[in-house]
């Protein structure tokens, strides 16, 4: 039977694309993958995982986990996913093997992987504390932050984007902090993230309580959309329309 995809994924992993043996993997992992989906995807793997390769080392743990072309084996796994952590600072296989795991997963963490999760985070894997601040938030948007969440959530290193600054302003929003909401937005804005541009701009444009400037707000509306914000392409459609444009 065809592989789902066809045969780009299954090309691309042997010559050594990450992305493409993670792209095979999660197609074999849907619920209507086809038959023999998987063959030959521990074979890939293997010849990099000898020399140590981090990646690959990763989705073989991932394989023996689950028993993708393989069989079930969750010793087997930790032991891979260990030694892939051994060449990948911070822990960094644990945290992309998480990541897999929430593309896949609704649910929270298993119990040994929320464990991984908190080992990485505490041997300083940024990634790893985002990781876990997105979960808590996903499942409660008025959760507790600590002032080190909402500080980590402030750093640099968060907000080459404004991620951070916008994640804040989310939870502020849900703990009904208007203030601390319209500041943390103004810095996600600020900071380049569209969707709280495209929220930021509606405000000065059209809000009560913004300055009513639509020159800057149409300014920072398209700013937004070209960042990628749905809301503001379909404000400046509206806009154009009604200017029969």
């Amino acid at each position: 039977a065809p592989r789902a995809g066809g045969d780009i994924a299954p090309r691309g992993a042997p010559a050594g694309g990450v992305m493409s043996a993670r792209f095979w993997l999660l197609l074999c992992e849907r619920e209507n993958a086809p038959e023999h989906c998987a063959d030959g995807f521990v074979d890939t793997l293997l010849p990099y995982a000898e020399k140590n390769y981090g990646y690959q080392t990763m989705l073989l743990a991932w394989a023996y986990a689950n028993g993708v072309g393989v069989g079930q084996d969750a010793a087997v796994a930790d032991k891979l996913l260990d030694r892939a952590d051994a060449h990948w600072s911070n822990m960094g296989a644990s945290v992309a093997y998480l990541q897999l795991w929430y593309d896949l997963h609704d649910e929270p963490l298993p119990a040994s992987l929320a464990a991984r999760l908190a080992r990485a985070e505490a041997a300083g894997n940024e990634n790893a504390t985002m990781m876990r601040l997105r979960a808590t938030l996903a499942d409660n948007e008025t959760a507790a932050l600590t002032d080190k969440d909402i500080a980590f959530l402030e750093r640099r290193s968060q907000n080459g984007r404004g991620g951070g600054f916008a994640m804040v302003a989310d939870w502020a929003k849900g703990k009904k902090d208007d203030a601390a909401r319209a500041r943390w937005l103004k810095q996600a804005a600020e900071a380049g993230d569209p969707d709280a541009q495209a929220r930021e701009a509606f405000r000065i444009a059209y809000a009560a309580d913004g300055p009513h400037d639509e020159v800057a707000g149409l300014r920072m509306l398209e700013e937004a959309a070209h960042g990628g914000s749905a809301f503001a392409g379909r404000m400046l459609s509206y806009k154009a329309q009604a200017a029969n444009d």
